[in-house]
């Protein structure tokens, strides 16, 4: 973990708990449509694409050639000048049109962005 994060692992993920109630998330999601690159940090890859839902425990991003299920990457979210960057994993949450990430580690300035961007419910709204 890197100097100034925080480690969310013990935090409620992003992506079903309850493997019997593939809807229930551990934070409320919002509509949210920004910039999104992530970059596979086990081997040579990365894609850039627009996400779709976001949290505080992780985002949905839509693309047609998703990483496999517990792919460590790093993703970069810009939004209105703004950005955000994370450590993480794709989650189970792995379809045709997109793939589900759970952050596990975001330094503080960028918990701060992530906190801001979802502070603001008109432009965000609930999904």
């Amino acid at each position: 973990m890197h100097p100034g994060s925080v480690n969310l692992k013990s935090e409620s993920p992003a992506h079903p708990t309850n493997k019997s109630d593939p809807d229930r998330r551990g934070a409320t999601r919002y509509y949210f449509a920004a910039i999104a690159e992530i970059i596979d940090l086990d081997k040579p890859g990365e894609l850039v694409s627009v996400t779709r839902d976001l949290s505080t425990s992780g985002c949905f991003v839509k693309t047609t050639t998703p990483f496999p299920t517990g792919t460590l990457v790093r993703i970069r979210i810009t939004h209105s000048g703004a950005e955000f960057a994370a450590i993480g994993h794709v989650t189970a949450n792995v379809t045709p049109t997109g793939m589900g990430i759970v952050f596990t580690e975001i330094e503080s300035n960028d918990r701060a962005i992530l906190e801001g961007w979802l502070a603001d419910p008109l432009s965000n709204p609930p999904d």
